[in-house]
C-alpha cells in the first residue's frame, strides 16, 4: 500500500508531502490544485519519460519519493525476484536533475532504472480509460490467487526449500565437474608415467 509521496522541487511544489491512509483515498481540488501532478510523479517511478520541465524554476533537481507498505505475498514476489528489501517499508525514489540522466533508489540504493521498474509495477497500478491492467497480465494471476487464498506463508516456504534445492544443484555440479578433472588429471599422470617407462631412462644417461 502507498503511505507517503513526496515531491521536492517538482513543478509547482518546493517540498511537498501526501499521506494515505489505507481504504479509499480521494484527491480534490480546483483545476490547476496539482492532483496530475501527484499521478504524473507517480508515473515517473513506474519509468515513464521525464519531461525536464517538471524541475521546479530555479532548481538543479526534482525528487519524486514513495514509501511503500507491503503484503507478504508482494514482499515474497520481490524477494523471489532477488530485491534486497529488507523487513520494513520500501522507499523508492527517483532524483530528476535538470541536465542529465535521471537515477532511481530503492531504500537508499541506487538501482537500473529497469529493476525500478519492475519494483514499481508490483507496488502502483494506475488505471486511465486505456491503461494496461494488471487483471490482463497472465503473469500475475497466480499472484493474485496466492494472496486472495492467503498462502503467503506457503509460497515463503516453497521459495525456501527451492532455494536449498538449486544449491544443492549447484554444489552437486561443482562435484561432479571437480571429479572430471580429476579423472582427466588422472589419466595424464599415467600417460605420462607410461612414457617415461617406455623410454627406457637410466641414471648418467645424459653424461654418456
Amino acid at each position: 500500500m502507498l503511505t507517503s509521496i513526496r515531491l521536492v522541487n517538482y513543478a509547482i511544489f518546493d517540498d511537498l508531502e501526501v499521506e494515505f491512509s489505507s481504504g479509499l483515498n480521494l484527491l480534490t481540488g480546483e483545476t490547476g490544485a496539482g492532483k496530475s501532478l501527484l499521478v504524473g510523479a507517480l508515473s515517473l517511478l513506474l519509468g515513464a519519460r521525464a519531461d525536464r520541465g517538471v524541475v521546479r524554476l530555479g532548481a538543479d533537481s526534482a525528487r519524486v519519493e514513495a514509501v511503500f507498505s507491503l503484503s507478504d505475498a508482494v514482499r515474497s514476489r520481490l524477494r523471489e525476484l532477488q530485491f534486497d528489501i529488507g523487513d520494513g517499508e520500501l522507499v523508492l525514489a527517483r532524483d530528476l536533475p535538470a541536465a542529465g540522466r535521471s537515477r532511481f533508489f530503492l531504500n537508499g540504493r541506487q538501482i537500473p532504472a529497469s529493476a525500478a521498474c519492475e519494483v514499481a509495477r508490483r507496488l502502483v497500478q494506475i488505471y486511465g480509460q486505456h491503461e494496461h491492467q494488471t487483471l490482463t497480465d497472465p503473469q500475475s494471476h497466480v499472484h493474485i490467487l496466492d494472496e486472495f487464498a492467503g498462502a503467503a506463508e506457503l509460497f515463503q516456504r516453497y521459495q525456501a526449500a527451492y532455494r536449498r534445492v538449486m544449491d544443492i544443484r549447484r554444489r552437486l555440479a561443482a562435484l561432479e565437474q571437480d571429479a572430471k578433472q580429476a579423472a582427466a588429471r588422472a589419466d595424464y599422470l599415467r600417460f605420462v608415467i607410461s612414457e617415461i617407462e617406455q623410454a627406457s631412462v637410466e641414471i648418467g644417461e645424459d653424461e654418456r
